[in-house]
Parts: C-alpha cells; structure tokens; sequence
C-alpha cells in the first residue's frame, strides 16, 4: 500500500546522511536497480555534498534503508579461481616439470643425477614434485645413474600438459577466472583440484549485491530535497551557540538495526579464577603457589599415598625425561619414609613393605594443587604460623584420553583451615559458603574415599538452571599420617581441592570442555559475561 504524501514527508526527516546520499545516487543515475559497486562508483564521481561511501558504510545504510522498506537486497554468490603467487611465477616462467624437462633436453649425453639435483633451474621443493611427475608419466629414464628424455618425454616437449591448459586460461598475473568457466574443460575438475593442492590456484568466493528501489522508497525519492538542513549528531557548540533553537533535530529511530559492538574484554574463564579468588580472600585465606614441576615425594609421599598406588603408573602421571629426579629434603627418610614403612607414633596402620627414596625422587608434572598444601604444611611448622587458613586455584596435570569431558590439564581449587580447634562441620560450613557464592546455595556431602584424608566427603552442588545435582570433587580431613610427620603433632587440618574446569564447562552449558581453550572468537564475543 503506498504511503500518503504526509507520512513520506516525515520518513525523510528520519533518514541519516549516509541513507540520504544513497537516494541521491539512485536519484541522479534515475535507475530503479543498482549494484553495489554501482552506488560506490557513483558516490565517488557525483558531487553530493558528503564524503564518498565505502563498502561497510553503503552496507549498513542499506541495511536501514531496507528496515524502513525504501530499498529491497539481492545477494548473489559467485566464485573464482585465482592464481597464487607461485600460479603467478608458473604463468610468466613455465612450470617446475616443464622446465626441467626442458632442461634436461638440452643435455644431449644426459645429465647425471647428481648434477641434476645440484644444478637444475627450479627449487628443491619444486625438483621433488617435478621430478616425480616425469618419471611417473615415463617422460623421462634413468640409465647407469644419468636421466635422460623419453621418446614420450620429446613429444611432449611440443605439446601441453593438462595443467598447463587450464593455466592458460588466465590472462594475466592478476586475472581471475569463473568456476564454471574453467570446469567447462575436459577433466578440468581432477586438475583443478591438482592445481590447488599444488598451491598454484585458490578458490575465492564473492558476494554481490543489487539493491531496489520500493514503492515507497520511489515516493520518497520523488519529494527528496536538494539539501536537508538539520541537526545530526548533537554537539557542546551547538547547546552553547543555541542552534538547536532554529534547526530541527533528526529524529532517532530506536528500533533500527545496528551492527553489534564488540568490546574487548578478558576470557570468561579468567573472570571466573578471579571470583574465586575473591572470595577465598574474603573469607581471611592465604593465596599458595608452587611450581607445576615436584618430586613424587611432594606430590604423593608427603600425602600418605603407598609407592605402589595406581595413580603412580604412566598411564596415569606425566614423568619429566630431563632431569628426571630432585633433591629430597633432609628428614625424609626418617619423617615419611618412617610413616610409609611403620605408621606414626600413635600406631596408626603403615602400608609396610621398604620405602624407596629413589622413587620419591622422580620428577612429575603436579597431579593436584594438594602438594601445595603438603609444602605449605612444612612452611607452617618451620614458622610457628598455626593457625591459618590457605588455598590455590592452580593447574594440575593427568595423563588422560582427551575427550568431550576430559582433558590433559585442568585447574583445582585447593584449600586448607590448620587449627587445633576446627572440626568436620567447620569443613562443612566453609564449602557451603564458598558455593553458595559461587551461585550454588544447595549443596550436599556423601561420605567417600580418598587416600589422605579421613573422613572424606564428595561434594554435590544443585544447579538451578539445570534442576539437577552436579558432583564437583571430594573434600575431607588429612589423615594424622599426613599431617604428623609435615606438622611434627597431630593436628586437624579441613582440606578440599574441587575442579575448577568443570565448574565453568557446567556453568556456561558448554557441550565440549576443550571449548575452554579453543580461542573460538564467535563463542567469545557472544556469550555472557560471569556475574554473581
């Protein structure tokens, strides 16, 4: 339905300069249909008053023109061949095998096979392909250790290769050529996808636009002034000179669609690490680090786990080749060597057996941010800094099958409370707090096992999104094994170490948890920020 004269008046006073200066281009060519590459040319050329449109500009004016139903869009697709840098050389100099064959042609006796590979007119890279394709094609013979031309090779001397067809079909070093054009030519589709694996020729696809003018986007372009004098943009001089007294104002269309802004901002994943951080500070923790190298002393010894547990083995730990061993500490041998062999002094049960210092030696990548908490039980002792209260967010290491749930590496939330005076509900009480502002205020604990710590629990958090219990890791209090021969006495120590990477991988919903680390820039500029 056309629009009355009143309401297309109005619509002009709602256009921006860049959709103005596309009118004045359909306006001045009087064509109801133009390209793309039509209205730039044409911005370029006709004194319109404005600066000439771009590409990305012409786009987004006729985005909006067609919001508003002035101008409809056609797209059309069209794809070429195009010679690479090397196609461009292959055009002007010839191909590496027709050259080499040439060459070799102009040695009557032959040429020796170590001259030719010494001394032929093309690059290492290119003599491999090329001379693999003489010989294939029985264009050239080896005899007595000298290449000589084939009496198939002479013939072809005068003729062209199938290549050599489609690549004369470009004209020039810079020409390209339409896909359907170029696979009109016999067996053209197998050579031309020769020629691209060669590196020779790339398959370029190009959009092409037309644009049209509506109803009406004519009746608007009927009553289109020479020149509208309003405000545009809003400017400090235009309040204080008092402009906007005696120039209308253009009125914004709220509804028109923009391009979207895409902002820089951090990983998702380190906003969530940070957070984590906070909240552990919050609640008077420490901050651990250490270093993703320790001895297996550090890692397994110290927290009470036998020398023979399967979580040793290859399959499950990453061992260093170079060093392969560290230093041990001093009391050692006697402290957890002692505790391995014949428990503590309280009798508790050992796992018996010799314990093997040179074992302890080995180096591995950390499985768990629990070593931290081992050094910084030792740190505690030698410091007479008890109580106190410490965690990690740190990156642990298992030698697992990488898939849709699991990978290689990953980071854990470590903690530990050291104080004669905490109890099992403490431990309970701190983790409810932490998910709870982590956004998950149910959680529930069920009893497990775990090598150094009695007694355990696994953490369950309920996902309010999901309507569903999710496990995120085990928590509990060391065993005295543990904690007498780092602490020097048996005192409680409340220690938990969730996956951090799960957390996030559930969290945001994603389906693959390698898409942590996959720097996939569509999934990073669009999903949501962490906010708790």
């Amino acid at each position: 339905m056309a629009s009355s004269s009143e309401e297309t008046k109005k619509l002009v006073t709602i256009l921006t300069p860049i959709e103005l200066q596309v009118l004045k281009v359909f306006q001045h060519l009087k064509k109801g249909c133009l390209s793309a590459e039509d209205i730039l040319q044409a911005s370029q050329k006709l004194k319109l008053g404005l600066e000439p449109l771009e590409q990305n500009v012409l786009m987004r004016a006729a985005q909006w023109l067609a919001n508003k139903n002035l101008i409809t869009e056609e797209r059309k697709e069209t794809e070429t061949f195009q010679l690479t840098k090397n196609g461009q050389d292959y055009l002007k100099n010839g191909l590496p095998e027709r050259r080499l064959l040439q060459w070799i042609s102009s040695h009557e006796d032959g040429v020796p096979m170590k001259t030719m590979m010494q001394q032929a007119p093309v690059t290492p890279e290119e003599y491999k392909f090329a001379f693999g394709f003489l010989k294939k094609n029985g264009l050239l013979f080896i005899e007595r250790g000298t290449a000589r031309v084939s009496k198939k090779g002479q013939q072809f001397l005068e003729e062209k290769f199938e290549t050599e067809v489609i690549l004369s079909q470009f004209t020039s070093a810079t020409a390209s050529m339409n896909t359907t054009d170029l696979e009109k030519i016999p067996e053209s589709k197998k050579i031309l996808k020769e020629l691209q694996r060669r590196g020779i020729i790339e398959r370029k696809s190009r959009k092409h636009f037309t644009f049209c003018l509506t109803q009406m986007g004519q009746e608007v372009l009927d009553v289109l002034p020479e020149r509208i004098d309003y405000i545009n943009v809003l400017t400090p001089e235009i309040i204080k000179q008092g402009t906007w007294k005696t120039k209308p104002i253009r009125p914004f269309d709220i509804h028109a669609a923009v391009p979207p802004r895409i902002p820089g901002r951090r990983h998702f994943y380190n906003l969530v690490t940070d957070y984590i951080r906070r909240i552990w500070i919050e609640l008077g923790f420490e901050e651990m680090r250490g270093n993703f190298v320790e001895t297996e002393f550090w890692n397994f010894d110290c927290l009470y786990v036998p020398q023979d547990h399967p979580a040793r083995e290859m399959q499950d730990t990453f061992y260093m080749k170079n060093p392969k061993t560290g230093d041990l500490p001093e009391w050692a041998k006697n402290r957890i060597g002692k505790t391995h062999e014949k428990g503590t002094s309280n009798n508790w049960l050992s796992w018996g057996g010799k314990w093997s210092t040179d074992m302890a030696r080995q180096l591995v990548l950390r499985t768990h941010t629990t070593v931290l908490s081992a050094r910084t039980l030792v740190y505690l002792k030698e410091n007479g800094k008890i109580p106190g209260k410490y965690f990690s967010v740190g990156r642990v290491f298992r030698n697992e099958a990488i898939d849709w749930s699991h990978l290689a590496e990953f980071d854990q939330v470590e903690g530990i409370v050291v104080d004669p005076d905490v109890t099992f509900s403490h431990l309970l009480g701190y983790l409810k707090i932490f998910f709870a502002k982590l956004g998950y205020p149910e959680a529930r604990f069920r009893p497990a096992y775990f090598p150094y710590t009695e007694p355990s629990v696994e953490i369950e958090v309920y996902h309010p999104v999901k309507k569903k219990w999710v496990e995120l890791g085990g928590a509990g209090i060391f065993r005295p094994e543990v904690t007498e021969p780092l602490l020097g006495e048996d005192i409680p120590v409340l220690a938990w170490g969730p996956g951090l990477s799960r957390m996030v991988f559930i969290d945001f919903d994603l389906k693959d948890i390698r898409t942590l680390y996959a720097n996939d820039l569509g999934l990073l500029r669009n999903i949501r920020l962490w906010q708790r």
